[in-house]
This record gives structure tokens, sequence and C-alpha cells, in this order.
């Protein structure tokens, strides 16, 4: 012991300017989505964020969401991580079995392994679904995928209202309700708040990563109703009119060339003159819905407290697959009116 020097293992430490990373997954939205690019959903933070920094403009998605995923995290083809469906519809064939292989890293195990603090927030849509228990296994949960930290929910889509959640390997109910101001959306952004900040407060120089996932762009669509009123009468003209200022917009942005041309509009779709009074009614009051999901701030101030409802036709209550609760359900927020 005299001759010896005592010496612990040096802890993992990322490159020196090593850049916090925020990586936002949109979910089922398009291209032509946000106004960032061309888009009728308000989107003044992206937006600013875009002038600048760059608009990438060729990113190549799957027709699921929970393949784009996986392949968006592990930087492969989803058939080769397993991911060729959703975890719901998975079968025993290679490429469809919704099991990622340890030998196809994610992007957060990546950086952890290099120094960084890594989280998931949100929606985790890559676990197989006999493995989703409070018992585990729990090597392909976000935590075994690369996430040291973890708050949001399995499967394709939940209640805005009455998620289902998680943290990290342990269920937990939603902080409050929806007449207390409840909004997964906002939920979720504290999380995330909280955890950079714990980050920092702790280890300083540390750089983080943070996949943030919401869903709220996904049935059940939950959007407070004084959101949808910012929206009304944007649409009234309809989806062909639409389409053209879109592009127009697109290609005023430079994000595609200045000669390009729409499709032809589906022979199975009715031009938005020739629909029904009732049609063409419901068609915007939807579109509003969809479109102010990603324009509602996510901020730490608390989410609305007032609850939407179905048309006045409807009875039908919400559903949702969290514990049981004597709250009454909300209902949905898009209406016609």
């Amino acid at each position: 012991m005299e001759d010896s020097t005592g010496e612990f293992p040096e802890p993992l430490e990322a490159p020196q300017g090593a850049p916090n990373v925020l990586l936002v997954m949109g979910d089922d939205i398009g291209y032509g989505h946000m106004s960032g690019f061309g888009g009728p959903a308000d989107t003044p933070v992206f937006d600013r964020l875009a002038t600048q920094g760059l608009r990438f403009t060729n990113f190549h998605t799957t027709a699921v969401c929970a393949a784009s995923r996986a392949a968006l995290l592990t930087g492969r083809n989803a058939h080769s991580v397993g991911m060729g469906a959703i975890p719901e519809g998975s079968i025993g064939f290679p490429g469809y079995n919704a099991v990622i292989p340890r030998s196809a890293a994610t992007v957060l195990e990546i950086l952890r392994q290099n120094g960084y603090g890594t989280a998931l927030v949100g929606k985790s849509h890559g676990t197989p679904m006999h493995e989703i228990t409070a018992a585990g296994p729990f090597d392909r949960w976000p935590g075994g995928l690369g996430a040291e930290y973890f708050y949001g929910f399995h499967g394709p889509g939940v209640s805005q209202w009455y998620p289902p959640l998680w943290e990290n390997t342990t269920p937990v109910r939603a902080p409050r309700t929806p007449e207390e101001g409840y909004h997964l959306e906002a939920d979720m952004a504290d999380k995330t708040i909280a955890f950079i900040q714990r980050q920092k407060s702790i280890h300083p120089n540390k750089p983080w990563i943070v996949y943030y996932a919401p869903s709220a762009h996904k049935p059940p669509v939950g959007v407070p109703r004084e959101w949808i009123t910012k929206y009304r009468g944007r649409f009234d003209d309809g989806y062909d009119q639409l389409r053209d200022r879109i592009l127009a917009r697109q290609q005023q942005l430079g994000i595609v060339p200045a000669d390009t041309k729409l499709q032809p509009r589906p022979a199975a779709l009715p031009a938005w003159e020739e629909l029904s009074d009732t049609d063409s009614r419901s068609g915007p009051a939807g579109w509003r819905c969809s479109a102010l999901r990603w324009s509602t701030p996510t901020t730490r101030s608390a989410a609305s407290s007032t609850r939407s409802r179905r048309p006045a036709s409807s009875t039908t209550p919400w559903s949702s697959t969290s514990p049981a609760t004597t709250a009454p359900r909300p209902r949905v927020a898009c209406t016609a009116s």
C-alpha cells in the first residue's frame, strides 16, 4: 500500500463543446403542416429556430409511426430493427417482430456512452407488447434503449386528459385532473424542463439529449377550447384552396422548386365545392384541431381547465385505458361550430 496510489475509474465525459440536443418527433404530421414549412399550423418558435439554422427537406418517413421512430433513433431501416409495423401488429417474422436487437444501438445509447445525460419524454412506441408490464423485462423499454430518464406512455396514442403514464418503470397517475388544469402536453414540457434543470444543477458541464415525442396529433385529439377559436374560419374555403396556399408558401420559402406542381386530386375525392353542407362544415372543424395541436404552447404554465366536448348530438363518453377515476371524462374538442 505504501508504494501504491489509489485511483478511481474516470467518469465518461463528452467531447469539449458537445452541444445539448432536443430531438422533437412529430406524430402523423405532414411535410407541409407547420408554418415553418409553409403549413397552416402557427409554430413561431420552430419558425424562429429555422431562420437561425437549417431546414432539412429530404426526410424519408415510413407508413407507420413506430417504424419511423425506430429508424430515426437507430439510424437504420425500420425492417432491419424488427419494426416494419407497429408493436400492436407485430408478427413472428423477420422485420416485423417489434424486437429492436441489441446490435442496433439508439442515438440515446450512443450518446449516453459518450458522456451525455439522456431522457425520453412522451410517446414510447418501440417496446414489444408482451414486455409492457410493471415486472418487465425492461431491456427494450426506454431505459434499456439508452434513456436514463423516461416519462411518458407506451402505445400509439392516449387521452391528453387521462393518460396512462409511466415514470421510468413505475406506473404513475397524472399530477392533476383536467378540472385542476391538467393537460398532457404541458405536463410533458414540465418534466422535460425539470430533467434539464437537474442535469445542469448537478453536472453543469455535462451535455444532455432529450427525445421529446408528443402524440397529441393522433386520435384521440384533445384541445383546450380557447385554442380552437384561434383558428376559426381559417379553413372554411376548403382543402383545394388550402393545398394551393401551402404550395405557394413553400415556393416562397424556397423549400420546393419554384416550378413544383401539385399532384392531381384523387378521382375518389370530390372537389370541395361538391361536398354537402355537413361535410364542408365538419372538415374545417377537424383541421382546426389538427393545426393547433402544434400551435398550443407547451410551457410550464398550467394547461387550460376548460374541458372539451363532442358535438351536442353525441353522448358517447371519452374512453381511456388509464386507471379508474371518479372524475367525469371530458369529450373531444372538435366541433363544427
